[in-house]
């Protein structure tokens, strides 16, 4: 799988990471993480400009890396004080999700 994790970090806020390249496993992925106790939020299903409340700024055309941000982008949890505990949670999540989707 091609994928990136983006990790934010700035002083005790609470942010999300986001995981790009999941457009066939995304939901999927979400749904599995969730089963485990991991949060895993999608912010943005539908890009801003397909919105009726922006509608009137813009003009026409199709944004392609905006149609394909919407499609893959996801959120994990991530903040200042995580402990290693948690981090290893999720990781270990995320990896037992695509060892299981290589071994069937």
């Amino acid at each position: 799988a091609h994928w990136l994790i983006a990790i934010a970090m700035l002083a005790s806020l609470f942010f999300f990471n986001r995981m790009r390249g999941l457009e066939k496993t995304r939901d999927e992925l979400k749904a599995y993480l969730l089963e485990k106790g991991v949060p895993a939020m999608i912010y943005y299903p539908v890009p801003l400009y397909n919105q009726p409340a922006f509608a009137r700024y813009w003009k026409g055309g199709t944004l392609l890396v905006t149609e394909a941000l919407c499609a893959s982008v996801f959120s994990l949890p991530m903040h200042s004080e995580m402990t290693e505990e948690i981090l290893e949670k999720i990781t270990g999540a995320v990896k037992a999700f695509f060892e299981r989707e290589e071994h069937g």
